[in-house]
């Protein structure tokens, strides 16, 4: 037996003990229930690793189980099963994953026992959490959190280039290791320290920027903020002073917010968000597509950049309703004045795709992973002059290139 745990919620019972005898045979503990009270009570017991989820069920739906695994903020793998079409199954499976579920498949009525052992088998255990709250204070005390830069490419100009950066945050733990943010953000909002644990981030990528801009090397960078601090009115005027007091102009920092954060508490997001831009700092709309904004929301919103999310990106190329949502998100982008930067590229295919329909900026592995400071120094430099030994910045200072004939990233001056 493996530690792995299955929870089914469907109506028929039949799909229920298939499901769970399954799992059994495959060395999982399975269980099944047939109504949501049943489903909420056994959730909080059984602890399961992996969720079995009919959308069509007489009590309540599959988006209302969502919702409530949501709320509980569950880590659990998730299988949507129905013999409804594959379109509203795959809307269903799309809200999951904007609602940060790890939604894992999409099983159709009747269920294939082989694809049934294949969900199975894919399923990982969740990560047992080793880490508490008092552990990130430490870790925000001890600068133990530092920032990673993943490369943004300008795709407008005759050769691309490397135009900035996002800033993601990572934990260098004495014993664990570098820790990515998937194991420590949730904490931290659960905990109330994102909005200082966000500052010290803005305080750490202006150091740096400043490192970089005194040998002569200037370039936006982008920071996220979490929907937990976009009720704080004091927000612009701190980060502001951060941003002066680390001697970089508000103008080099593009704030990101997703979607889903602006909307839930959208007075006090416009407010906080204007004066933002007031001060003079860039706005960045981020996983745009995913998330539940009118047009009448997202005019009022003062951004001036948005990114398509990487769901409808990496599709793109062999999906056509995915390509016509690429193209559609761009063209409301221009209508509104706005910067395009699509999100999650890892092909040429998908690279030469956003060429073709005029994407002005793209982000993603095929450009590069999330570099440290030396390293994307090393890339903008493009081996001109010779870099410091501790890796913040370089003599000279030339723009990246993307090498469209040689290995994905490699850069040419």
């Amino acid at each position: 037996m493996n530690n792995s745990r299955v929870l089914t919620i469907d109506d028929e019972s039949e799909i229920g003990e298939l499901i769970s005898d399954t799992a059994v045979a495959l060395g999982f503990d399975g269980r099944y229930v047939c109504d949501f009270r049943a489903f909420r009570d056994i959730c909080a017991s059984f602890d399961p690793t992996i969720i079995f989820i009919d959308l069509q069920m007489p009590d309540v739906d599959g988006i209302e189980i969502l919702n409530e695994l949501h709320r509980l903020g569950n880590r659990a793998d998730i299988v949507l099963i129905s013999g409804y079409n594959a379109r509203v199954l795959k809307s269903a499976r799309d809200l999951g994953i904007s609602k940060g579920l790890r939604v894992l498949d999409i099983l159709t009525k009747p269920i294939d026992i082989a694809d049934l052992e294949s969900c199975l088998n894919a399923s990982a255990p969740v990560e047992t959490e080793i880490f508490d709250a008092q552990d990130i204070a430490e870790g925000i005390a001890q600068k133990q959190f530092f920032p990673r830069f993943q490369p943004k490419l300008s795709l407008a100009a005759p050769v691309d280039t490397i135009i900035g950066a996002e800033a993601l945050i990572r934990w260098r733990h004495p014993v664990h290791g570098e820790v990515p943010p998937v194991r420590f953000i949730a904490l931290a909002e659960k905990a109330g320290l994102i909005g200082e644990l966000t500052e010290y981030m803005l305080s750490a990528v202006t150091a740096q920027m400043r490192a970089w801009q005194e040998r002569g090397f200037e370039i936006e960078i982008a920071v996220n903020l979490s929907a937990m601090t976009l009720n704080d009115l004091g927000l612009p005027d701190r980060y502001a002073k951060i941003v002066r007091e680390g001697g970089i102009e508000p103008s080099k920092i593009i704030l990101e917010v997703t979607e889903s954060a602006v909307m839930t508490n959208v007075i006090d997001a416009v407010e906080i968000l204007t004066r933002f831009r007031l001060k003079g700092f860039g706005l960045s709309i981020d996983d745009f597509g995913t998330g539940y904004s009118s047009l009448v929301q997202l005019y009022r919103m003062p951004f001036n950049e948005l990114k398509i999310d990487r769901a409808f990106v990496g599709k793109a190329p062999g999906d056509r309703e995915a390509a016509k949502i690429v193209k559609i998100i761009l063209n409301l982008a221009r209508e509104l004045e706005m910067s395009v930067c699509a999100e999650g590229v890892e092909t040429m295919e998908t690279l030469e795709f956003l060429r073709s329909i005029g994407c002005e900026k793209a982000q993603g592995y095929l450009m590069g992973k999330p570099l440290l400071a030396s390293e994307f120094a090393e890339r903008c430099a493009a081996g001109c002059g010779e870099v410091v030994s501790d890796g913040v910045d370089a003599p000279r200072w030339h723009r990246g290139r993307l090498n469209r004939a040689g290995l994905p990233g490699d850069i040419l001056v």
